[in-house]
């Protein structure tokens, strides 16, 4: 309630930063539900747009309009950049905030408010704390800035730093040990490596390989292959497109061993259920039927909202990021033990890259980094034959006029920002 207070009476730009995207939604509830924000139509265009082909319950778009804005790591990379645009343009007034804004995001901001002292569940120390208020004020624009905090400073004591390579103290994990050369390891370091470099699973070329995958994470994964590996070989020995058999057991070793967790990650919580996903987001085609397809049950506009951020987890560090990296790592242990016994080595990269790149043309997904949505780089697709090769697709696109295609309006302006951006 004092927030709300709080930012009703400020009327320069401002900033609100919150711990997490869930604490960011129930501050977006609240200036919403307070009616104390006037609506209008300076950003009705994008709002309709993102209704249009994300979902219509989703709370960033109703957000817009009344001049707030959304910026967190559930957000398309896309969306999010054209949130700060909008901010700085001063179209909208409040951008409620996470860590994704602290670091080398430049912002018009009057006014930060840090509702939380918290990123994700740890305090954040003085530096950040000090990098968080330093987004308050900008040369030429307001050369004061105000900060309003909830909770007391953090004590005024700079973190310490290490340097891993020359310590190798007992804290370093050995996944950084093993990359450190022979000749610059302490005793004490070649001791805790002995375990890994003496078995005869694993050469040491893959261990590091792989090495931001904890040692023993990667052995296990090995030891279970190597002691079934009669009754699974068939399902782990594909080439380029697995059938949905091989795929779940891909998945299930993946969760099991190298991710093993029993709770919940980014919307996953087995493997299993990842397989599932993978086929599920495949089969929708588009983020928009996937996102209609994981709301089709809710019954409440906060549920409807939990269920697009936790299909955007998916899409974004399951799909994206994480299966093809774990799948890749897999890949690389099958045919290690494929060597030992003589067998024919598998080849998982390709389906690896398809994945990454959401079964799609694979530009889509560098574009989104580049401030070009994936349904207006999709439906550019469609009109022109762009090449796989990104730098060729860029030049590509450079040379396009916006208005000679058949795209709305909001479509248009995202495509001459691109253009611009590049």
């Amino acid at each position: 309630d004092r927030l709300v207070r709080l930012c009703k009476d400020l009327e320069e730009p401002t900033l609100i930063f919150c711990q997490s995207p869930a604490s960011a939604n129930k501050v977006a509830n609240a200036l919403l539900e307070s009616q104390k924000f006037e609506r209008h139509d300076l950003n009705q265009d994008l709002s309709e747009w993102l209704r249009e082909n994300y979902h219509e319950e989703w709370i960033l778009p109703k957000c817009l309009d009344y001049g707030i804005g959304i910026h967190h790591g559930k957000i398309p990379r896309a969306i999010a950049q054209s949130c700060v645009k909008l901010f700085n343009d001063e179209r909208i007034k409040y951008l409620i905030c996470t860590s994704t804004l602290i670091e080398g995001v430049n912002t018009k901001a009057k006014n930060v408010i840090i509702y939380d002292n918290k990123i994700a569940r740890d305090k954040f120390d003085y530096f950040t704390f000090n990098n968080i208020c330093g987004r308050s004020g900008r040369m030429f624009s307001y050369f004061i800035g105000r900060i309003y905090l909830f909770h007391d400073a953090p004590e005024a004591r700079l973190p310490l730093v290490d340097f891993p390579i020359f310590t190798q103290s007992e804290d370093v994990p050995e996944k950084l040990l093993i990359n450190i050369q022979d000749e610059d390891l302490k005793e004490r370091s070649r001791k805790r490596l002995a375990k890994y470099l003496e078995q005869n699973l694993l050469t040491k070329e893959t261990l590091q390989r792989n090495s931001y995958i904890d040692l023993d994470k990667q052995l296990s994964l090995a030891t279970v292959i190597n002691r079934n590996l009669p009754r699974i070989y068939h399902d782990l020995n594909w080439n380029t497109y697995p059938t949905s058999r091989q795929l779940k057991l891909a998945c299930i070793l993946i969760w099991d061993y190298l991710v093993a967790s029993k709770g919940m990650v980014y919307g996953i919580s087995s493997g299993k259920q990842l397989h599932f996903k993978i086929n599920q987001f495949r089969k929708a085609g588009t983020i928009k039927e996937f996102l209609r397809i994981n709301t089709i049950n809710c019954t409440n506009s906060e549920e409807i909202n939990s269920k697009i951020e936790s299909a955007f987890d998916i899409q974004r560090h399951w799909i994206n990021f994480q299966f093809p990296r774990y799948l890749s790592v897999l890949g690389d242990i099958v045919n290690n033990i494929f060597a030992n016994k003589g067998y024919r080595q598998c080849d998982y990269s390709i389906y690896a890259s398809l994945v990454e790149c959401y079964f799609i043309a694979p530009y889509v997904v560098a574009l989104d980094e580049y401030g070009l949505p994936i349904p207006i780089s999709s439906k550019i697709g469609e009109l022109v034959e762009l090449s796989s090769n990104l730098d060729e697709a860029l030049s590509q696109l450079k040379k396009i006029s916006p208005k000679s295609t058949n795209l709305s309006s909001i479509e248009k302006d995202f495509l001459l920002e691109f253009q611009q951006y590049i």
